[in-house]
């Protein structure tokens, strides 16, 4: 049976018509082409090339068995390139995600992570506090959360614009309201998100450009905000985008901030020190395109 190399190298000659060019092109003696060669024929037993001193010119057997020896190679070829596919979808890539909100990103990335079942998303909550030190350990390669919330050591491109309202209980007396300013708020106790979130510094912010110190009732996640609302107690800043996607719907209503502040623009980040992955580069295409959809059908 003849071996891959005198094939490979029949097929070079056929097409080169010389040995010589054909022992450059692969970093071979041409001893070593033409002894190929003539292994390949004596097995045969049959001449494949009409020889013309240093030209060899495939002659009517040898352009036969070439068509044949075409069509071997480029099965061989295909099923390399099935094997390769197969052994790409086996080896899942992990992607490593802190989010500022699961609320706000969790439908976009699952929707993602659906279109890419070779990819292994893992996420974690954001810690703005431990953000320095999962930037040196290469924790977590993505960050979501707001445009101004991580420092210079990060690149980041802004996927999303969320408008910001304020969530009262069903029985409080602003729940009629659609719209107001967050001035008018200035009496209300608030439960502000953990301190070290993304939406913390953003709700800050907020208090100050409106011209008011808040009182703040407590500090908690979502789940512990929302049993808080349901007693009547307390107002929270939150995510127009939550609010459409039923956040609190059972306990209070979103009301709308005329401010022009109550904006917030979020971003991805990624650490300057690592490479970009071509995965989390269409990542960020794909929320941008996500995003910028769901806004414009509203």
């Amino acid at each position: 049976m003849p071996t891959m190399t005198q094939l490979q190298y029949f097929r070079s000659v056929a097409v080169e018509g010389n040995v010589t060019s054909v022992a450059e092109k692969n970093f071979v003696s041409q001893t070593a082409v033409s002894n190929a060669i003539s292994r390949l024929e004596r097995e045969l037993n049959i001449n494949l090339f009409d020889r013309h001193g240093k030209k060899l010119i495939l002659n009517e057997y040898g352009a036969t068995y070439l068509k044949y020896v075409n069509a071997a190679c480029d099965i061989l070829q295909r099923g390399q390139s099935e094997l390769e596919n197969i052994l790409h979808k086996s080896q899942q890539f992990t992607m490593h995600i802190s989010l500022g909100s699961t609320i706000l990103m969790g439908q976009a990335i699952c929707r993602f992570a659906t279109l890419h079942p070779e990819i292994k998303i893992v996420q974690s909550e954001i810690n703005l506090e431990k953000v320095e030190l999962e930037r040196k350990d290469n924790k977590f390669r993505l960050y979501v959360t707001g445009e101004n919330d991580l420092d210079e050591y990060f690149d980041h491109e802004v996927v999303m614009e969320d408008k910001t309202v304020v969530f009262v209980p069903n029985t409080h007396p602003f729940s009629k309201n659609r719209e107001m300013y967050l001035s008018d708020f200035a009496n209300e106790e608030f439960i502000n998100p953990p301190r070290q979130s993304g939406f913390y510094k953003h709700c800050m912010n907020m208090y100050r450009t409106a011209g008011f110190n808040p009182k703040i009732l407590c500090e908690c996640e979502y789940a512990m905000r929302e049993f808080f609302l349901a007693h009547g107690n307390g107002v929270t800043l939150g995510s127009m985008h939550a609010a459409s996607y039923g956040l609190y719907k059972d306990v209070a209503k979103p009301i709308r901030l005329l401010d022009d502040y109550a904006t917030r623009r979020i971003a991805v980040f990624r650490s300057k020190l690592q490479p970009n992955l071509p995965i989390e580069i269409e990542l960020i295409d794909f929320l941008k395109m996500y995003f910028g959809e769901k806004y414009a059908n509203q």
